[in-house]
């Protein structure tokens, strides 16, 4: 957490820097407290977000989006670092501020699915990344959906190609299997069990159970097998979820093509962009080429706050930013 807070002064020369790059960057009205993470701080000021932050890789990735726009992705207005600033144990290190866009709070649906991408590309968490969300395609939702219709029209046709006497069969094992005698490659594989399996895709390949004999469903019986596969892929068709993880996935590409390699879509980082996903906060990203940043020299005027605990310290970082705007 930040453990220092800025004096009227640090906050005029933060202002000033804001809007150097035009008007439209300006920081205007009331500094609101956003909320916090391990490194760092955000504030509220009307459509702008002043992040400030220890995290050296989320800089260098907002710097790399300067002047950029993407549809899934929060923009980046400016970023500079201060100079070091004591936080504490005879220890100095610089902080990072970035200003960058407001986005709307994510929807239970982006949420959901942000989820399911991150158990997919979190390397650290679970011990695997698809490196398929790093290559996406722009055309590959529509792939998904024709590769789709074409398993519904095989099967319509070859009810044998979903016969499986192992009911022991994982959903994933009997869904390569299938992929494999329709003749689909690796990639076309992979990129429809991304999709396919966004909900619960278990009696999708296994069939349903049935109401009247509960006790002895006709497990893995063609026909049921058949009619789950329907209604699953119905379910998909009507579901917003398909075109959220295709933004994820374009975002995840974009970010990668610009040298930033990033995993952390865990919920905090996931919000709302025009009703579409989009991503915010880019700590701990992996970032090639690194840039030297402008320098603030906010030390100066600095106040070392000791032994304040975290919401004082928010509180009083308020008053601080909310006294300035009549100021300055």
């Amino acid at each position: 957490m930040l453990d220092k807070n800025f004096t009227s002064r640090q906050i005029k020369i933060i202002r000033a820097w804001g809007d150097l790059a035009g008007n439209w960057n300006k920081l205007t009205g009331k500094a609101n407290y956003e909320g916090h993470g391990t490194k760092g701080l955000a504030f509220r000021f009307d459509d702008k977000i002043l992040k400030v932050t220890r995290d050296d890789s989320e800089a260098q990735a907002c710097t790399k989006l300067i002047g950029s726009s993407h549809p899934n992705i929060y923009e980046t207005y400016a970023v500079a670092r201060t100079t070091p600033i004591d936080i504490g144990h005879d220890k100095k290190a610089p902080y990072y501020l970035i200003i960058e866009e407001y986005l709307e709070p994510a929807t239970k649906e982006m949420l959901e699915v942000a989820k399911y991408v991150l158990e997919r590309v979190d390397q650290k968490r679970h011990g695997q990344r698809n490196k398929l969300y790093y290559e996406w395609k722009s055309d590959y939702l529509q792939e998904f959906k024709d590769l789709l219709k074409q398993l519904i029209q095989t099967v319509s046709a070859n009810s044998e190609l979903l016969a499986n006497d192992n009911k022991h069969t994982t959903t994933v094992q009997r869904l390569r299997l299938i992929a494999k005698n329709i003749g689909w490659d690796e990639r076309q594989t992979n990129l429809f069990e991304q999709f396919f399996r966004l909900s619960d895709a278990s009696y999708a390949l296994h069939g349903t159970e049935d109401d009247i004999l509960a006790a002895d469903p006709p497990w893995r019986n063609k026909e049921t097998i058949r009619r789950g596969l329907y209604n699953h892929a119905k379910s998909l068709f009507s579901s917003v979820k398909l075109q959220h993880l295709h933004e994820l996935a374009m975002a995840l590409t974009y970010l990668k093509q610009r040298g930033i390699l990033f995993h952390d879509v865990s919920a905090g980082n996931i919000r709302s962009k025009g009703g579409k996903i989009g991503l915010i906060d880019l700590g701990y990203s992996t970032v090639a080429g690194k840039k030297d940043l402008e320098v603030l020299d906010l030390s100066e005027a600095k106040r070392i706050l000791n032994n304040i605990s975290f919401d004082d310290l928010k509180t009083e970082i308020s008053i601080v930013l909310n006294s300035t705007i009549t100021k300055y």
